[in-house]
């Protein structure tokens, strides 16, 4: 068995990724359970941010280790905000107030637009004296106001998935996980894993 430790203080994220490595040879736990506190992200990319909350707690360990950022895009934005909130979805979150505030002030900027989006997740896993393996996975969908549901975490009550008449936050952890960015891109980690 190989130890894996996931760059996160997020109990629900960890809860996913050790569902998603049922079956495999590798143990999970997380940067809590190690002591090891928050990584401050100061890279400019998704990928430069997952590889260094990697890099870092390989460092710190002497482990395999993986690191991941996410966030959400609104399509509409992009020509006047970039990929808006994208690399700062957590910290704009947090400037809003919480997740409610955060959509109400992306339903104020597209004014009337359709609300059409989607989650990005970039996987970075270090291992000591091997190169980084770093994947992206995304899932398509529409931001709705007011939130439904109340499961799992993050913008997921507000985020309907394309083909779905539900939000991540009316669906169980098995359907999400069927659907969602983070699993897709898990699941192109674990086909690299398994041809190493």
């Amino acid at each position: 068995m190989t130890k894996l430790i996931i760059a996160t203080h997020n109990a629900h994220k960890l809860k996913e990724f050790q569902a998603g490595f049922v079956g495999t040879d590798f143990i999970l736990t997380s940067a809590t359970d190690h002591g090891i506190g928050d990584i401050p992200e100061t890279g400019s990319t998704f990928h430069e941010n997952a590889l260094l909350k990697a890099q870092t707690v390989t460092d710190i360990t002497g482990l395999a280790a993986m690191g991941d950022d996410s966030g959400v895009i609104v399509t509409e934005l992009r020509a006047e905000y970039g990929e808006f909130p994208g690399l700062y979805t957590k910290r704009f979150t947090e400037e809003m107030g919480g997740y409610d505030q955060a959509v109400q002030e992306i339903m104020r900027r597209l004014n009337g637009r359709p609300a059409k989006a989607y989650y990005q997740c970039t996987l970075a896993l270090t291992q000591p004296g091997k190169e980084p393996l770093i994947v992206d996975g995304t899932v398509h969908g529409t931001l709705v106001y007011p939130n439904r549901g109340d499961g799992h975490f993050g913008y997921d009550p507000w985020f309907m998935p394309d083909g779905l008449d539900r939000t991540f936050g009316e669906v169980t952890l098995d359907e999400k996980r069927a659907l969602d960015h983070r699993t897709n891109a898990l699941n192109k980690m674990l086909a690299l894993l398994a041809k190493a």
